[in-house]
């Protein structure tokens, strides 16, 4: 798992949401990923919406990072 480390703040907020499809592939939902980080569900929303001014903090984006790579991990783990 790597470290966190602001300079790979990426707030785009088609990054934020290609991670959220990345999740949905795994079979996850964008609430059940809220609830876990402890983000409200609007909130993330407004992080994912292009003309909406709030931007995802880096913290919220590691957190999110590192879901998927939980993810990715364990299905690897499930397919050896």
């Amino acid at each position: 798992m790597r470290r966190a480390n602001s300079i790979y703040h990426n707030p785009a907020p088609d990054y934020v949401s290609s991670l959220f499809w990345i999740l949905k592939s795994f079979g996850r939902t964008k609430k059940d990923v809220c609830q876990r980080l402890g983000v409200n569900y609007r909130t993330m929303g407004d992080y994912t919406n292009p003309t909406h001014p709030a931007k995802i903090p880096y913290c919220v984006q590691f957190a999110l990072e590192s879901e998927v790579e939980w993810e990715q991990e364990r299905q690897e783990a499930k397919a050896a």
